[in-house]
């Protein structure tokens, strides 16, 4: 499948790269840095590109920045109308001191249910997120569970079957609200591997 990674941290560049190996056509595209940008490409193998030619060539958009860049992100693919467009995100905020890992109290909405706010007509999953990014770029074994979630049957399909490929078990969770447990649950998730310094398989294991 073609594919744009919208997003070149460390999770834009695990699913680039993973999905090259996998053998999809993936262009990588948007950044504050040029340079780490064209040096994601590089590493990944993927093709560097604009934004929005990147979006126009592509079946499916992985959106893989943070929440506060979304707008901007959006602004320079132009509209998602009609495409398949994963949400990675979880909106996790990071406690620098070590203390605790968590989602903003502030936020009633997914992230995910906030990209299918803005993106008008997009089809919008989220998936991806119960994950790490050195896991994500490691590839699966085939034994880890990554949940998939949206309100549209055949994108839900096609994204789950991109789990598959890049070595994980796809788990259908329901519609796109289910992203709001699934993007708390990743809250657990990072309190295991982050903070109390559990094996970051350990998530996905107790999912499976």
């Amino acid at each position: 499948m073609r594919i744009a990674v919208i997003g070149a941290g460390n999770m834009g560049r695990a699913l680039a790269g993973s999905l090259v190996r996998a053998g999809h056509e993936v262009s990588i595209a948007f950044g504050r840095d040029e340079a780490k940008i064209a040096a994601a490409a590089q590493e990944t193998a993927a093709q560097l590109a604009a934004p929005d030619v990147a979006v126009a060539a592509a079946e499916i958009v992985l959106l893989t920045v943070p929440p506060e860049a979304i707008d901007a992100a959006l602004a320079a693919t132009g509209s998602l109308a009609g495409l398949i467009v994963v949400s990675v995100s979880s909106g996790l905020t990071l406690d620098p001191t070590g203390g605790q890992v968590g989602l903003p109290t502030h936020r009633t909405a997914s992230v995910a249910e906030e990209v299918a706010a803005k993106a008008e007509g997009a089809r919008v999953v989220q998936s991806f997120t119960l994950a790490f990014a050195e896991l994500i770029a490691a590839g699966g074994d085939g034994q880890a569970v990554l949940p998939v979630a949206g309100d549209d049957a055949v994108a839900v399909a096609k994204v789950s079957k991109l789990v598959k490929d890049i070595g994980f078990i796809p788990l259908p969770c329901g519609g796109l609200r289910s992203a709001r447990a699934l993007e708390s649950l990743a809250t657990a998730f990072a309190q295991f591997g982050v903070v109390a310094n559990v094996a970051p398989m350990a998530g996905m294991a107790l999912t499976h």
